[in-house]
């Protein structure tokens, strides 16, 4: 337990995303965000780590360093960075959505065989678009970039994080399927480390009961100076690091970034928990980020704060184009608000406040 604090404080990692998803991501953005990237472009993160719980993860990071990193690099090797890094990184996209339809076609086993072998890779290239966002923030120029280098990185961003959404589907029939074929739940595979996985299609060998835990809840580490993964299931582990997040139960005002200005008083509804409920312009919707299948839910409610985003992000241009208040990168709003809060959202000032607890 202490050496899982201590290893987050040396790296000075703090909340930075939260995604639904299993572990299985998580455990090839590690060597990613940390080896690769730096072999690839010459920067990196030192160290991620990654607290998952129930299909629900949160990555940790520090991106404060991390953008001062970007800067230095814009400065030192630019040409090389967008005259061969970036369109590098187009071509490999391009060659991994043809891997991905032979995989969305092919046996399990083969399946997860080719997603396995190139997962890594394509976090490390989106990492690099991610760095330059990350960098400029909400900012529509900033040093040797231009407001037209700034919106067509944003647009070949989002064309490549389109392909981890469609790679988790197919991760999950296949698993699904595969667990069927050998007589176990084949979510459990998703839970399992980067060296397990090929153990685990190479040779059959499978932990189901450390599988299980992990399943309900568990920690990963990924050191970059090291080059090694650390995950653990221990309760006490993830209760310390939790707490170590944990925010204020007395706080009742979030700061952020206005996407598009207005004042609004409504209710909250988070928008992970309630994507099938009634959404009306009483509604405030609270997410952690949104992306474009959220779109007509979006435009049911009355205005819109999340957790991550910047100037170019979807929920900054979607609430743009509706004419929806919207307040982004406010950190902490999906942890402080809860679903039938009564909140002022002012997207002018940047500032939501609870007006009254459910």
């Amino acid at each position: 337990m202490t050496e899982v604090i201590e290893f987050i404080k040396k790296y000075g990692l703090y909340h930075q995303i939260s995604r639904d998803l299993a572990l299985f991501p998580a455990v090839f953005i590690g060597p990613a965000y940390t080896l690769l990237a730096k072999d690839i472009y010459g920067m990196s993160y030192r160290a991620v780590a990654v607290i998952c719980n129930k299909g629900r993860s949160t990555y940790l990071l520090n991106d404060k360093e991390h953008v001062k990193k970007t800067e230095e690099l814009l400065n030192e090797d630019f040409d090389n960075l967008f005259n061969i890094k970036l369109p590098e990184a187009r071509r490999f996209f391009e060659t991994l959505r043809k891997k991905i339809e032979i995989a969305s076609d092919a046996e399990p086993k083969e399946a997860l065989t080719i997603i396995t072998n190139t997962y890594s890779d394509y976090w490390a290239y989106l990492i690099m678009y991610n760095s330059l966002m990350r960098y400029i923030g909400n900012e529509e120029s900033k040093g040797l970039l231009t407001k037209e280098m700034v919106r067509k990185l944003a647009k070949e961003r989002d064309s490549g994080a389109k392909i981890y959404p469609v790679v988790e589907n197919i991760v999950i029939a296949k698993t699904k399927e595969l667990g069927k074929e050998l007589g176990f739940d084949g979510n459990l595979i998703r839970y399992m480390g980067k060296s397990e996985i090929k153990d685990f299609l190479e040779q059959g060998t499978i932990d189901l009961e450390e599988l299980k835990k992990r399943a309900g809840g568990c920690v990963y580490l990924f050191d970059g100076e090291t080059a090694k993964e650390h995950i653990s299931s221990d309760e006490a582990v993830i209760d310390s690091v939790n707490q170590l997040f944990m925010v204020s139960a007395d706080t009742h005002v979030v700061q952020g970034h206005t996407a598009h200005p207005g004042k609004i008083k409504g209710t909250v509804l988070h928008l992970t928990k309630n994507r099938d409920k009634e959404i009306t312009k009483e509604h405030i919707i609270v997410a952690s980020n949104t992306f474009p299948t959220d779109t007509p839910l979006i435009a049911k409610a009355g205005g819109l704060i999340t957790d991550e985003g910047g100037i170019l992000s979807h929920a900054a241009v979607i609430s743009r184009e509706m004419g929806i208040p919207c307040v982004m990168g406010t950190k902490i709003a999906s942890k402080v608000f809860k679903d039938g809060d009564l909140v002022e959202l002012d997207a002018t000032k940047g500032v939501v406040k609870i007006i009254k607890r459910k």
